[in-house]
Order: structure tokens, then C-alpha cells, then sequence
């Protein structure tokens, strides 16, 4: 009866202090949320300056205020104080930087963007900057996010931002990609993927060499891709592929699928 009456009560104590730790919790972010509105006001009132804000590092809550202050307001000179302070920004302040960069299209932060993704060793921080390369990135930035489909840690961030990334020039760096048998095979599949889910007809011809390739699992993942995303115009590439190819198994597939396509 002892130990059961002792048992109750090391659990009953355990649970009321979890819970006061989670209402400790819920209680700080309150008040940063509400300390941040009061910058937030600050600013809107013209009682603080937004560069001086932004460029207060030892107050990342008045960082963060500006960032959200500018976003809102979107001066003239937004973009150009973001991109200034971004360098020495930290953890969520560089986050916030980041993504109102990124909605400003400021592609002359771009080099700072991949800097922090190199170089900072925060998670959320790299994560953000693929995002934001897909979002505002160059034919340069596939290959560094395609890279990044080989770290568990960020092939997602790393999928979505070659997802997003658009442009002159980025589908051929991607098709480059796809098909290059030199590369691992795990990232041409998830590359294949992308390019199904995006949709990037753009593709088609680089999955058509693929039917070629020496990796089984290439091979139908471009099969697959390619009843997606080819048209008629590419049956006649088709044709000649489905004549060289020596997986005949497959080729009997690409065969029907040519067949019902140009019915």
C-alpha cells in the first residue's frame, strides 16, 4: 500500500512539474510575442527607426520586429537594409532576413544566401536559404541545392527549393542533372521526381537518354516520367530510343505507351 501511495505521488509530482514547465513556456512566448508588438508599434508610430532596429544585434526581438515592420510597409530601401545586415544576422533573425528577401525578389542577395547555407550551422537557418534559393535562385543555385538532396538532414528543404526554382536557365541545369549518369543515383531519381511533381516537360528529352542508362531503377523512374510528361512531339525521340534500348522488357512498355499515345 506504501509503495503504491509512494509511486502516486512521485507521479503526480513529475506531472504537475511538467506541467508547469509547459505553462512556463507558454508563458514566455506570450510575452516575447507581446514584446515584439510593442516594437512592432514602436516602428509603425515613428518612434523607432527601422534601420536602427534592424541593425540592433544584441536585440534580436527588435531585429525581428523591423524585418516584420518592413514586410509590411515595403519602403523603398527594404530590400537594400535586409541584405545589408543579413551577413551577421543569427537563427531566426537570418530566417526572417531571408524569407522578406526572398519576397522582395532581392537577387543581389543572393551570394549572401548561399553563404549562410555553406556556412552557418544552424538547421532552421540552412534550411530557410534552400527555400530561398528555389524562390529567387539562378541556374548556378540547382546544382548547389541538388547537392543537398544527398544530406538527410536537408533533402527536403533542398527538394522544395528545386521545386520552386525558375527561370532562364534552370531547366537546363537541372535536366543536366538528370541525366548524368556520374551522378548518385538517389539524387537523379529524386531529381526525376521533382520533375514529374513540378510538372518540367523541359525534362523529357534528358529522361529519354535515361531509357539508356545502366541503373535499373533510373531506367523505369524515366519511363515513368516520361508517360507523364511527354507529348506527342516527342514520339519520334521516343521511337528511336525504344529501338536502341536493350532492357527489352521496357522497351515493350515504351512500345504500348508510344502506341495508345499516338492513337
Amino acid at each position: 500500500m506504501h509503495f503504491f501511495k509512494k509511486t502516486f505521488l512521485f507521479t503526480a509530482f513529475f506531472a504537475t512539474a511538467a506541467l508547469g514547465a509547459s505553462a512556463s513556456a507558454g508563458n514566455d512566448a506570450t510575452a516575447t510575442h507581446r514584446q515584439r508588438l510593442e516594437r512592432l508599434n514602436l516602428l509603425r508610430e515613428k518612434k523607432l527607426d527601422p534601420a536602427t532596429a534592424l541593425a540592433d544585434a544584441g536585440n534580436p526581438l527588435t531585429q525581428r520586429a523591423a524585418i516584420a515592420f518592413l514586410r509590411e510597409t515595403a519602403p523603398a530601401d527594404a530590400a537594400a537594409l535586409l541584405e545589408k545586415q543579413l551577413p551577421a544576422a543569427q537563427k531566426q533573425v537570418a530566417v526572417e532576413m531571408m524569407g522578406a528577401l526572398a519576397e522582395f525578389k532581392q537577387k543581389s542577395a543572393l551570394p549572401a544566401i548561399r553563404a549562410k547555407l555553406k556556412n552557418d550551422p544552424d538547421f532552421g537557418v540552412k534550411a530557410e536559404a534552400l527555400i530561398c534559393l528555389g524562390l529567387i535562385g539562378e541556374p548556378e543555385d540547382v546544382v548547389l541545392l541538388a547537392n543537398y538532396l544527398d544530406d538527410d538532414a536537408h533533402k527536403n528543404s533542398a527538394a522544395q527549393g528545386l521545386f520552386y526554382i525558375n527561370g532562364a536557365g534552370t531547366a537546363a541545369a537541372f535536366s543536366k542533372i538528370l541525366g548524368d549518369a556520374g551522378e548518385p543515383a538517389a539524387k537523379r531519381k529524386a531529381l526525376i521526381g521533382i520533375a514529374v511533381r513540378r510538372p518540367m516537360a523541359q525534362a523529357v528529352p534528358a529522361l529519354i537518354a535515361n531509357l539508356a542508362d545502366p541503373d535499373a531503377v533510373i531506367r523505369n523512374e524515366s519511363f515513368k516520367a516520361i508517360s507523364r510528361l511527354a507529348s506527342k512531339k516527342d514520339l519520334p525521340a521516343l521511337e528511336k530510343a525504344k529501338a536502341q534500348m536493350r532492357d527489352k522488357r521496357l522497351a515493350t512498355r515504351l512500345g504500348e505507351w508510344i502506341k495508345k499515345t499516338d492513337a
